[in-house]
C-alpha cells in the first residue's frame, strides 16, 4: 500500500465526536470545579502530572466511584515511588460498581463456538454473584483467600470474578489450554483455597478434555481443599478420579443475603494476573481493587469513551489482562459479548458474523486478526452486502503492536469511519501505558497518546529523555494502577528488581519505543528481543512493518541471532502465501524493501521459511522462543506454546546467509 494516498492522519474526530466525549466533558469539569483554564488534550495531560493527587482525587469524583468510607489523605508515602498508598482510609467494592446501571438491561451475551447463545440481564448476573459469594461464605472461603480458576470465557467466569470481589477474595485464573506444568507453577505459588475448573474446552471445532490435567493441579497445589467442575464439554464430566470435587451447580444453592458487596480498602488485593514465565519462574503480580477500577474506568470512559449505549466484542480470555479490563466495562453499564472458542472457527469472518448480528459498537482483537483478513483479501468496506458493519464505531487493539499496514488495511478495506484505538495494554499494570484518544487524529503506526496521570516517558541509552528517538519506556511517577506487590515477595525486593533496579525510583518497562512528533507512541519491539546489532539497537517491527506488506509473505517475525560476537545478526522467519516459494527473488525482493523502508542496517543477515510459526495460546507470535529456539538455547516457556512442533523445527535450522 502506498503511504503516498494517505494525509499526515487517517481520522478525525468531527465536532459532535469531541462536544459528545466524556474527555472532553472532563475537561469542563475542572476547568469548573477548580477554575482551570485547560484547552486540549495536552494541555491537560501536563496538569494532570503536574498536580498528579488532584488529578486522581478529582477523577474519583467525575467518575462517581462510590466510597464506602471517605478519605483524608490522598496518599501516603514511603520511601520510593512504589510505597506510595493512594487513599489509604478509603473503601469501596469493585464488584459493586459493575452493578451500578439498568438492572433489566443486557449485561453479557454468551456465544460459544457450536453457536450456543445466552443472554443475561444485569439483575440476572447480580444474582449469580450473590449465591456464589454466599456459598464461598459456607465453604469457608474468607477475605483474602485466594479462589484459583482454569475457565473459558463464560458468563461464570464473570459471575465468579465478581463474586471473589464482592467479597474480598483474589481472583486467580489460568487458561485450559495450558499445559500442567504451567498452571501448577503458576497456582502452587498462590495457594489456592478451592479451584473452579471446567471439564474441557472447545476450540477449532475440537473438544479437549482436561479432567486428568485438573487431576494433576490437584496432586501439585496442596492448599486446593475442594474442587468445582462446570461442565463445558460434557453434560456429565466423569469426576471419580478427583478428589473432594463437586459439580459447579453446588455454588448455585445457597440462599444470598441482600447486600453481599463487602465494602475494603482501596488497596485491597482484586486479582493475581501472572506474566508470561519466559525469563523465569511466572511472576504473581497482585493487583489491588480500587487502582484498577480507577484506572478501567478512566481508560474505558475517558480515552475510549465506551459508554452505556455500547455493546462490546473483545476477543479476550480469563487469565489475559484484556480481559479483566473488557469485564470492568460493566461499570459504565454497557453490554458485553464474550465468545468462547477459537474466534478464526469456522473462518475468519466468524467475529464478523456477531458484529453484524449482535450490532456490536466496539470490537477487540489481536492484530494478526487484521493482518490475517488482509492477506486473505477480505474487504468489507468494498463489498458492504457482505457484513453490514454499520454499527461499528471503535476498533480496540492489543496484546501486540498494530502496525502500519494494519491501521491502511482497516481504513482502505475494513471501515473507513471509523477510530482505531491501539492500547500498549500491559499485564504488569493491568492497564495502559499508551492508547487511544477520542478528541485526537488517528496517525499510522501509532498508539494515539500517553495516558493521563502517568509520566511516560523513553530514556535513551544514557538514561535521558528524548523525544522523536527511540529508547526505552519509563514511567516517572507513582500511579493507582502500579501493582500492590507479587506474591510472597511483601517487603518488594523481587518487585524493585524487576521495575526499579535500572533507574532508581522511576518504573522501568524497558520495551522498545518512542514518542512521535504527534506524541503518540510507536512500539518497535519488547524488551526481551530488541536485537542489539553493531549499527545500533533495531526493533523487531521495524523490519515487521516492512515484510507484512509483500504479497508473497503471510506472517514473519525477526530476531537476533547469536554467533559468538556481543552483537546480534538479524534472522527474518517468514511464512508465505499459498504455495509460493522463497527464491531467491523472494529473498531479493524482501530486503530491497526493508532497505528502502528503513535502511540498510535492517536488512536481515539470513531470511529462512517456515511452514507455521510458534504462537501463545492467545494468538501472538511467541517472539523470544523463537530467539531462543534458533540460537540453541532452553526454550524456559515452551509450556504456553499452543504449536510446540514449530519450535522443534526451528532448533534444528542451520542458519547461514
Amino acid at each position: 500500500m502506498d503511504h503516498t494516498l494517505y494525509p499526515d492522519s487517517l481520522w478525525n474526530p468531527g465536532k459532535s465526536e469531541i462536544a459528545n466525549s466524556k474527555m472532553l466533558l472532563f475537561i469542563k469539569y475542572l476547568n469548573t470545579e477548580l477554575k482551570l483554564n485547560l484547552n486540549t488534550y495536552k494541555e491537560l495531560h501536563r496538569w494532570s502530572i503536574e498536580n498528579s493527587e488532584t488529578f486522581w482525587d478529582q477523577l474519583l469524583n467525575f467518575l462517581h466511584i462510590k466510597l464506602h468510607k471517605e478519605y483524608e489523605h490522598k496518599t501516603e508515602k514511603g520511601n520510593h515511588i512504589y510505597d506510595c498508598d493512594w487513599f489509604p482510609e478509603a473503601e469501596l467494592n469493585y464488584a459493586e460498581h459493575c452493578f451500578r446501571f439498568a438492572e433489566d438491561k443486557t449485561a453479557l451475551i454468551s456465544i460459544k463456538e457450536d453457536g450456543a447463545r445466552e443472554y443475561l440481564t444485569y439483575s440476572s448476573l447480580q444474582t449469580m454473584v450473590y449465591q456464589i459469594a454466599e456459598s464461598f461464605h459456607q465453604v469457608g472461603i474468607k477475605s483474602g483467600d485466594t479462589v484459583a480458576a482454569i475457565i473459558t470465557n463464560r458468563v461464570e467466569a464473570v459471575a465468579i470474578f465478581l463474586a471473589c470481589s464482592a467479597i474480598g477474595a483474589i481472583w486467580a485464573p489460568c487458561l485450559p489450554e495450558y499445559k500442567d506444568k504451567s498452571i501448577i507453577n503458576r497456582l502452587k505459588q498462590t495457594e489456592p483455597k478451592i479451584l473452579i475448573t471446567v471439564d474441557g474446552y472447545q476450540s477449532n471445532g475440537e473438544k479437549n478434555d482436561i479432567l486428568a490435567k485438573v487431576q494433576s493441579v490437584q496432586e501439585q497445589v496442596k492448599s486446593i481443599e475442594n474442587t468445582y467442575v462446570l461442565p463445558n464439554i460434557s453434560e456429565n464430566p466423569d469426576l471419580t478420579q478427583l478428589e473432594n470435587t463437586f459439580l459447579f451447580s453446588m455454588l448455585y444453592q445457597a440462599k444470598p443475603k441482600t447486600n453481599l458487596f463487602t465494602p475494603k480498602p482501596f488497596n485491597h488485593p482484586l486479582s493475581i494476573l501472572f506474566s508470561s514465565g519466559i525469563d523465569g519462574e511466572p511472576k504473581c503480580i497482585v493487583h489491588g481493587a480500587g487502582g484498577t477500577l480507577l484506572q478501567h474506568l478512566k481508560e474505558i470512559s475517558l480515552h475510549n469513551n465506551i459508554s452505556q449505549e455500547d455493546i462490546v466484542l473483545m476477543m479476550a480470555k480469563p487469565g489475559l489482562v484484556s480481559w479483566q479490563w473488557m469485564v470492568s466495562i460493566l461499570a459504565t453499564g454497557a453490554s458485553l459479548v464474550l465468545y468462547d472458542g477459537d474466534p478464526n472457527y469456522p473462518d475468519l469472518k466468524r467475529a464478523l458474523h456477531i458484529i453484524e448480528e449482535e450490532k456490536v459498537t466496539v470490537f477487540g482483537a489481536l492484530p494478526q486478526y487484521f493482518n490475517n483478513l488482509e492477506k486473505h483479501l477480505y474487504a468489507p468496506n468494498d463489498d458492504k452486502s457482505i457484513h453490514d458493519l454499520s454499527s461499528l464505531k471503535l476498533i480496540l487493539s492489543y496484546g501486540s503492536e498494530l502496525m502500519h499496514g494494519n491501521y491502511e488495511y482497516i481504513y482502505e478495506d475494513f471501515k473507513k469511519e471509523i477510530r482505531v484505538s491501539s492500547m500498549l495494554l500491559c499485564t504488569d499494570i493491568n492497564s495502559c501505558f499508551a492508547l487511544g484518544n477520542p478528541i485526537l487524529p488517528v496517525h499510522s503506526g501509532e498508539i494515539q497518546c500517553l495516558p493521563l496521570g502517568m509520566d511516560v516517558a523513553v530514556y535513551n541509552e544514557h538514561g535521558k529523555p528524548v523525544i522523536n528517538e527511540k529508547g526505552e519506556l519509563v514511567c516517572r511517577n507513582s500511579f493507582p494502577g502500579m501493582p500492590i506487590y507479587f506474591w510472597d515477595d511483601f517487603d518488594k525486593t523481587k518487585y524493585h528488581q524487576y521495575y526499579f533496579n535500572k533507574y532508581p525510583d522511576i518504573w522501568n518497562q524497558g520495551d522498545y519505543v518512542i514518542i512521535t512528533k504527534h506524541s503518540g507512541l510507536k512500539l518497535f519491539s519488547h524488551s526481551k528481543t530488541v536485537i542489539p546489532t553493531k549499527f545500533g539497537k533495531i526493533g523487531s517491527n521495524e523490519i515487521v512493518s516492512c515484510v507484512q506488506k509483500l504479497d508473497d509473505v503471510f506472517e514473519s517475525v525477526a530476531c537476533g541471532y547469536k554467533d559468538g560476537d556481543v552483537f546480534e545478526k538479524i534472522v527474518l522467519l517468514i511464512t508465505l502465501k499459498g504455495s509460493r516459494e522463497l527464491t531467491e527473488d523472494v529473498k531479493a525482493k524482501i530486503n530491497s524493501y526493508i532497505s528502502i523502508s528503513t535502511s540498510e542496517h535492517h536488512k536481515p543477515w539470513a531470511i529462512v521459511a517456515v511452514d507455521q510459526l510458534p504462537k501463545t495460546f492467545d494468538g501472538k507470535i511467541a517472539e523470544f522462543a523463537i530467539k531462543q529456539a534458533i540460537n540453541g538455547e532452553e526454550i524456559e516457556a515452551i509450556d504456553l506454546i499452543a504449536n510446540p512442533e514449530s519450535l522443534e523445527k526451528l532448533i534444528s535450522i542451520k542458519l547461514e546467509k
